[in-house]
C-alpha cells in the first residue's frame, strides 16, 4: 500500500503498514544487511535490505521536510554499512537505535511527495522521493474500468518467410482510427531465440538492423529498456551470465536449457563477501553510483569505464588478484568488483589474495535459465489478458495512451512470437497496453510481455525493416531479441 503526500499539506498522521501475517517475537531479531541508494530520472529510491519484512511505521515532520521510518525488531547496522546519502532531493540520513527499534530519519531539502512499500524474494523495504511538483504514479479509475475498442480488421496478410517462419500483417481502418501491426511466428524446433547486446557489450547503442546483421539473425526485435549510455534497465541474462539488473520486480521472458520458453516475474539480489564483510550488489554492468557496489563482467567490454574515486578489485578464481581505483581491465575469466563511498570504506582492509564470494539470486526458474530478458509489463498470462503496468510501477509515459509497442510471446501452437505495432503516425495511431494485449491474444498469444516501445519499436526480418519507426529512422537501442536458424 502506498501513501502519497502533497507539498501543501502539513502531514502529522502516523500510518502503520503490516507486511507480516504473524507477529514477530521480540527475541526473533531481523537483520538489516545494508542500505542502497539509487538516483533515478523519475525519483530517488532508498532500499533497505533485510532477511524478513518487519513491521514498521512511517511519519512526516517539519512540514513535510522530514520522513521518519521506525522498524520493529531490527538490529542496528554497523557504521560501514550506513551510506551517507545526499542528492538534489535528500539532505541527509540518520540512523538511531531506539529501544529495539531502528529509526531512520530522512531529511529532505524541501517538502516533497514520497511513497513507501516492500518487495519480496528477497525482502526489501523501499522509500521513493519524488522531485518537486511530481506526484507518484497512481492507477486511475479510468484505467481500472477501461475497456478496449473492438478491432475491425480491414486486411490480414500472411506470408511464409522461410520454413518455420511466418509473418502476418494486420491493418484496420475505422473512421479516423488507423492501425498497422506485424506478427512474426517462429517454430522453436527450427529457430532459437536469445537477447543480443548492441555492439556485443553494454556500453553504447546500435541500430536494430546492425545488431541483426552482426548476429547473422533471420529476424530481430528491439528488446530491453535502456539508458543513453546503453546500460540495460532490466534483468538480462545472456549465456548464463547476468548483463543487466533493476531494483524492480518486473515481467520477464526466459529460455531454459532445453530451449523452452518461460514467463513470469523476476527480481535480482546479489551480494559480495570479502573477509567478514558482506555487501549488497547495486547493479551489474551498470553505472556506479554514490556508495554503490557494482559487478562488471565480460558483457561490459574490456574495461569498467569508472572514475578514480572508488576502489576496484579484480577477481579471478574466487580471489582478489589486483586492486586499483578505476577504469579497470575486466578479465575474460573473472570479474571486477567496483565500490564507492561507504561500500569502499567497508572493503578498506581487502588485500590481494583475499577470498571473494559472489552470490547472485534470481529465484526459480530463473536461476537455471540460459537467457533472460526482463522488460514488462505483462500483457497476456495463461491465455488471458493481464496488464500489470501499475503493479510493476511503470511511469505514465509507458502506462497510458496510444503508442508504438513491441512484444515477445508464446502462442497456443507453441511458437515464438515477435510483434510490433506502429504508432504516432498517419497510417497507425498505435495501441494502449490493454489494446495491445487484446491484439496479441487475438493472434494466438497465451503468454506475452511488453518490450521497450515508442521510437524504439522496430522489427527486422531477413535484413528488412518491416514496420515504420516513429522517429522516421532507426533509433539506436541497447539490445535486441534475435531469431536464428538452428
Amino acid at each position: 500500500m502506498f501513501r502519497f503526500w502533497r507539498k501543501s499539506v502539513i502531514l502529522s498522521a502516523v500510518f502503520l503498514l503490516l507486511f507480516q501475517t504473524a507477529v514477530l517475537a521480540a527475541s526473533a531479531g531481523i537483520t538489516l544487511s545494508g542500505v542502497r541508494y539509487h538516483n533515478g530520472s523519475q525519483y530517488d529510491r532508498i532500499v533497505f535490505d533485510l532477511d524478513k519484512i518487519p513491521n514498521y511505521n512511517i511519519r512526516v515532520e517539519k512540514d513535510g521536510k522530514r520522513i521518519i521510518l521506525e522498524f520493529d525488531n531490527v538490529g542496528q547496522i554497523s557504521q560501514m554499512n550506513k551510506p551517507k546519502i545526499s542528492s538534489d532531493l535528500i539532505k541527509k540520513l540518520k540512523y538511531e537505535d531506539k529501544k529495539g527499534k531502528l529509526r531512520v530519519t530522512v531529511d529532505l531539502k524541501k517538502a516533497l511527495n514520497y511513497r513507501d512499500g516492500s518487495l519480496k524474494n528477497p525482502a526489501r523495504v523501499f522509500l521513493d522521493i519524488f522531485p518537486e511538483g511530481v506526484k507518484p504514479p497512481v492507477q486511475s479509475k479510468e484505467e481500472e474500468t477501461y475497456k478496449p475498442k473492438p478491432f475491425s480488421p480491414e486486411k490480414v496478410t500472411q506470408v511464409e518467410v522461410a520454413p518455420g517462419l511466418n509473418q502476418t500483417t494486420y491493418v484496420f481502418k475505422r473512421g479516423e482510427d488507423r492501425l498497422a501491426a506485424w506478427f512474426l511466428f517462429a517454430d522453436p524446433d527450427r529457430y532459437s531465440l536469445q537477447p543480443v547486446l548492441a555492439n556485443w557489450q553494454v556500453p553504447g547503442r546500435a541500430a536494430l538492423s546492425d545488431i541483426a546483421r552482426s548476429a547473422e539473425a533471420d529476424a530481430a526485435i528491439n528488446a530491453s529498456y535502456f539508458a543513453r549510455t546503453g546500460e540495460i534497465l532490466g534483468i538480462t541474462k545472456i549465456d548464463e551470465e547476468i548483463a543487466g539488473t533493476t531494483y524492480f520486480t518486473r515481467s520477464a521472458m526466459g529460455i531454459m536449457p532445453d530451449g523452452s520458453m518461460v514467463f513470469g516475474d523476476v527480481s535480482y539480489y546479489g551480494t559480495v563477501t570479502i573477509g567478514n564483510v558482506t555487501l549488497p550488489v547495486s547493479g551489474v554492468d551498470a553505472e556506479r553510483g554514490e556508495n554503490g557496489l557494482v559487478i562488471y563482467n565480460l558483457w561490459n567490454g574490456s574495461r569498467t569505464g569508472t572514475n578514480e574515486f572508488g576502489i576496484e578489485y579484480t577477481v579471478v578464481n574466487g580471489k582478489v588478484t589486483k586492486i586499483q581505483t578505476g577504469n579497470s581491465i575486466i578479465p575474460k575469466d573473472g570479474i571486477v568488483v567496483s565500490a564507492h563511498g561507504s561500500s569502499k570504506a567497508a572493503f578498506s582492509k581487502v588485500r590481494v589474495g583475499d577470498k571473494v564470494e559472489v552470490s547472485q539470486e534470481l529465484g526459480d526458474p530463473w536461476n537455471d535459465a540460459v537467457h533472460i530478458l526482463g522488460a514488462g509489463p505483462c500483457l497476456v498470462r495463461d491465455g488471458k489478458v493481464k496488464v500489470t503496468a501499475a503493479e510493476e510501477e511503470f511511469p505514465s509515459d509507458i502506462r497510458y495512451g496510444s503508442a508504438p509497442r513491441s512484444a515477445v510471446g508464446l502462442t497456443n501452437k507453441g511458437q515464438f512470437l515477435l510483434a510490433v505495432v506502429d504508432g504516432r503516425q498517419s497510417h497507425s495511431d498505435g495501441c494502449t497496453l490493454t489494446e495491445w494485449a487484446n491484439l496479441l491474444k487475438k493472434f494466438g498469444a497465451v503468454e506475452a510481455i511488453n518490450l521497450d516501445g515508442g521510437g524504439s519499436t522496430e522489427l527486422v526480418v531477413e535484413g528488412r525493416i518491416v514496420n515504420s519507426p516513429s522517429d522516421g529512422e532507426e533509433r539506436p537501442v541497447g539490445s535486441a531479441l534475435v531469431l536464428t536458424r538452428r
